[in-house]
């Protein structure tokens, strides 16, 4: 349970950064953010 549990809340953690991150700045991000952003939405639980 430890690993799935602490994976789950980093996934969690970096989601809501990035999505805040683009709310607050509303400016194009850099393409190896996007790159990160689209692959920690394949790993949503």
């Amino acid at each position: 349970m430890g690993s799935a549990f602490w994976l789950r809340w980093l996934t969690y953690a970096l989601w809501r950064y990035f999505f805040f991150n683009m709310m607050l700045s509303k400016t194009q991000l850099p393409s190896p953010l996007i790159s990160l952003n689209s692959g920690q939405r394949a790993f949503r639980f």
